[in-house]
């Protein structure tokens, strides 16, 4: 069952950067004892690609997709960003 803190995040991102593609992974259970884990906060990988982050270079397109996560950063420790 995915976490509705993801599902959340997922629809955000679909909404603002509409992509072809978009997975994003909870990554919590290889952080389990980290700081954050212990919070609650999750560790999470996001894959993307949408022609919004076209042409942009790589912090850019982490600045954008930071930026759409504004609302539910605190929901998060750790986030990986892998542009496809």
């Amino acid at each position: 069952m995915t976490d509705k803190r993801i599902t959340e995040l997922e629809q955000i991102l679909t909404k603002r950067l509409q992509p072809s593609y978009i997975h994003i992974v909870d990554d919590s259970h290889l952080h389990v004892g980290h700081v954050g884990a212990e919070e609650g906060k999750l560790h999470i990988t996001i894959e993307i690609s949408s022609g919004k982050l076209n042409d942009m270079k790589r912090i850019e397109q982490h600045r954008l997709i930071y930026e759409q996560m504004k609302s539910v950063e605190h929901h998060f420790h750790a986030v990986s960003i892998k542009i496809i």
